[in-house]
C-alpha cells in the first residue's frame, strides 16, 4: 500500500515536467527550417544553355540577368538551378533561377530589400547545390514583414513553407 506523501514526489515531477515538454515541442514545430531537411541531387558538370526567358518579361529584366548571368555559373540551387542576383536600388535585389540544363528562366516574383541590421557576410537570397530550400532575407516588394522567408524550389517555382519576423534584424543567425 501506498502511503499518501509517497505520491508528493511523483505529482511534482508530473507537474513541472508537463511544460518544459510542451515547450521544447513547440520549439521542435517551429524550428526554422535547415538546407539539410530539403535535400537533392546535384547533376554533373553541365554548360548552362543560354537563357530563354518566359513571355511577358520585361525588357529591361530580360537585360539585367543576362548581364548577371554567365554560362560559368555554377549550379547553386536545387540541385540544378543558377540563382542570379542583380541590384534593383541601393539596397534592394532581384533575381531570377536558370535551369542549367534547359535555360528556362524562372524569375523571382518579388525584389528583395528592408535589412537593417546585417553582419559583413550578409547574403539576401539564400540557396545551396544540394538542396531544394530558398531562404529570403528581408521584405518582398518592399512591403510586409522585413525577415526570414523559407521557400522551397521545386521545378523552378517557389512554395512558401514559413516567415519568421526578424524586424530587419539579420545579425542574429536563423535558430
Amino acid at each position: 500500500m501506498l502511503r499518501r506523501h509517497s505520491l508528493l514526489p511523483l505529482i511534482l515531477v508530473l507537474v513541472f515536467a508537463a511544460p518544459v515538454t510542451a515547450e521544447a515541442q513547440q520549439r521542435a514545430e517551429t524550428k526554422a527550417p535547415q538546407f539539410a531537411d530539403y535535400p537533392v541531387p546535384v547533376i554533373g558538370k553541365v554548360r548552362a544553355r543560354t537563357p530563354v526567358f518566359p513571355r511577358g518579361l520585361s525588357e529591361e529584366e530580360r537585360l539585367r540577368l543576362t548581364d548577371a548571368w554567365s554560362a560559368e555559373d555554377p549550379v547553386n540551387a536545387a540541385g540544378r538551378y543558377v540563382l542570379v542576383t542583380y541590384g534593383c536600388g541601393s539596397t534592394c535585389v532581384s533575381a531570377g533561377f536558370i535551369d542549367a540544363v534547359t535555360g528556362a528562366v524562372n524569375p523571382l516574383p518579388f525584389s528583395v530589400s528592408g535589412w537593417r541590421e546585417v553582419p559583413e557576410d550578409f547574403i539576401p537570397i539564400e540557396t545551396r547545390a544540394d538542396s531544394r530550400l530558398v531562404i529570403i532575407n528581408g521584405a518582398r516588394n518592399e512591403t510586409g514583414v522585413v525577415g526570414r522567408h523559407y521557400y522551397l524550389l521545386d521545378r523552378g517555382k517557389l512554395r512558401h513553407l514559413r516567415t519568421v519576423d526578424t524586424k530587419g534584424d539579420f545579425l542574429r543567425k536563423a535558430d
